[in-house]
């Protein structure tokens, strides 16, 4: 702010100091240190100006936040801390981990109470605890490691694991650190939340008879951003949900499985649009569906005029999770019965899509 200041001032400053310099008839050697002994006055003047005007426009920093608003890491069981002391060699370079009960042990002061500290407070209370033993006790803190905050990813997620997490992290956050979603992800994530842990402040969050609380959320609004500020605690549990899947193998130019993803269901001509359509050599008058019988691992074969479905003479047929859409091609004139049960035995090999696709 001073600076402006000065930039303002400077040249009506230096046309004031060549008007008295002409008046007083001072040469030029004088006219320069002039100048500069005016220069250096304002600058002490302004200088105290500028940084009262700084420090007036600080925001207040919040109690146990840092400058950045953020809120400083809370230590907890199972941290592995750093502690030097300057003048008590007994602590010097100590590294210690915080117990199940909270406290740390350590030479000199004993045992200290750690969790739900920060660093910087748990500094302090070594400091308060060193007096007797050392005059202007100087001590440092440090998390080597964290361990009080894990947070577990399951289910349909790149790389499902336990996550250490320092800070507030978000849902999609923590999500990241498992290299998000796989391809067959379904539509719901579900949190599952500790009893000695704040309540999930969702709109369907349930609280369990033990006390934890449940809730589930959607992909798509954690996509859009409509829940971008879901928090998780440590302890969470968060599953993605694996999507259904329905296959479409045979004379299509992308065969593979198809998640459903949204919606409740995919239909015949929804999984052709995804598998890009069939080929040139398909004979989809004689396709077949091949549909689990519920609670066995048999299948039904329902033959399929694909062929009408395609131009409107018959209706959409809906599809149900793991059916098999098969298309045969023009070269299988027998033996259609033996290649379908081929294609059954190979869905397991096939990529899997997540295609967008209209709703």
């Amino acid at each position: 702010m001073f600076l402006q200041i000065f930039a303002k001032s400077a040249r009506p400053l230096q046309g004031a100091v060549e008007q008295v310099s002409r008046d007083m008839r001072i040469d030029v050697m004088g006219r320069r240190s002039l100048t500069f002994w005016i220069t250096a006055q304002f600058l002490l003047w302004v200088a105290p100006i500028g940084a009262n005007a700084q420090a007036t426009n600080k925001a207040p920093i919040a109690p146990g936040a840092t400058s950045e608003g953020v809120a400083p890491y809370v230590l907890g069981t199972g941290d592995k801390l750093s502690v030097w002391a300057l003048g008590a060699e007994e602590l010097s370079d100590k590294a210690v981990t915080v117990g199940d009960d909270g406290y740390v042990d350590l030479p000199l002061v004993g045992r200290l109470q750690a969790g739900g500290l920060t660093p910087d407070q748990l500094r302090s209370t070594i400091s308060t605890a060193l007096l007797p033993y050392v005059k202007r006790p100087r001590v440092t803190v440090s998390v080597v490691e964290v361990k009080s905050q894990p947070v577990s990813v399951m289910g349909a997620v790149n790389r499902p694991g336990v996550y250490q997490v320092q800070g507030k992290k978000t849902l999609a956050e923590v999500l990241s650190l498992a290299e998000g979603a796989r391809q067959d992800a379904g539509n719901t994530i579900r949190i599952s939340r500790r009893p000695d842990q704040p309540r999930l402040k969702l709109s369907n969050s349930a609280l369990q008879p033990d006390g934890a609380s449940m809730a589930e959320v959607r992909v798509k609004d954690l996509l859009d951003g409509r829940l971008e500020n879901v928090l998780v605690a440590p302890h969470d549990v968060i599953t993605v949900s694996k999507s259904p899947i329905v296959y479409v193998i045979g004379e299509v130019r992308k065969p593979g499985g198809f998640a459903v993803g949204e919606r409740d269901s995919l239909t015949v001509l929804q999984a052709l649009s995804m598998a890009e359509g069939i080929t040139k050599t398909a004979i989809a008058g004689k396709s077949r569906l091949l549909r689990l019988n519920p609670g066995s691992s048999t299948r039904d074969e329902v033959p399929l005029d694909v062929k009408r479905i395609l131009s409107g003479k018959n209706p959409d047929v809906p599809m149900q999770p793991d059916d098999i859409l098969f298309i045969p091609d023009s070269k299988i004139k027998t033996g259609l019965a033996k290649v379908v049960e081929t294609a059954v035995s190979t869905v397991s090999g096939v990529i899997i899509y997540r295609a967008a696709y209209p709703r």
